[in-house]
């Protein structure tokens, strides 16, 4: 039974059990260009998913496995540029849903920045990131139109010896867009979106402090 009385779940529901490995290289034959590329596997046993019947909770096969590609560089004393893009495939593994993709996790995803020091102390971010072929929640099927976003934030900090103070601003576009899609059964198998914008353009700040 579910410990959380609103969240039903299979009375046989079994404890998730994953074998991961991960290989990868590391090489910064410069300033001007640092790499890492890594691949991973994982085989998934009773993967926890919220099912079909209304959001309870089962288990099922799962295989997660991709590849993963950050770069950096740094031009000048002054310019830091960076980005990666990962790939994703995560799937069931048997069972009926056999192939489909899991929900939420993405496809792609994809991020390029710069930070910019104008001066002693001072580091100024800016960060575009892209996500794409996320299957929204309930979505077990695969029906509908895969989730899509880019969102650009940015930040500005000040750090004096152990000292760091920012302000930030998410979403600095301030794009109408999804971080967690999610979907609504009107009546089997008819399946449809169900909106749960992400905040629009907010703002951050803080201390911090480091011993």
């Amino acid at each position: 039974n579910s410990v959380d009385k609103k969240t039903p779940s299979s009375p046989d529901l079994m404890p998730l059990n994953a074998r991961t490995w991960e290989v990868g290289i590391r090489t910064e034959p410069s300033p001007l260009l640092a790499a890492t590329l890594a691949a991973f596997h994982s085989d998934v046993r009773n993967d926890i998913f919220s099912s079909l019947n209304y959001g309870a909770t089962e288990n099922a096969n799962a295989i997660r496995r991709g590849v993963e590609l950050a770069l950096k560089s740094k031009p000048s004393e002054f310019i830091e540029l960076h980005g990666s893009a990962t790939y994703t495939d995560a799937h069931f593994d048997g069972g009926q849903f056999d192939g489909r993709r899991q929900v939420l996790v993405p496809e792609w995803q994809l991020t390029a920045g710069v930070s910019i020091h104008p001066a002693k102390g001072w580091t100024w971010t800016i960060e575009d990131q892209f996500v794409t072929g996320q299957v929204r929640l309930v979505d077990l099927q695969n029906q509908l139109p895969r989730n899509e976003y880019n969102v650009v934030n940015t930040r500005l900090s000040y750090t004096w010896k152990q000292l760091t103070a920012f302000v930030a601003v998410n979403n600095l576009l301030d794009r109408l867009y999804e971080q967690a899609p999610s979907s609504d059964r009107i009546s089997r198998p008819n399946i449809v979106p169900a909106y749960s914008p992400a905040p629009g353009r907010n703002f951050r700040a803080g201390l911090t402090l480091n011993f």
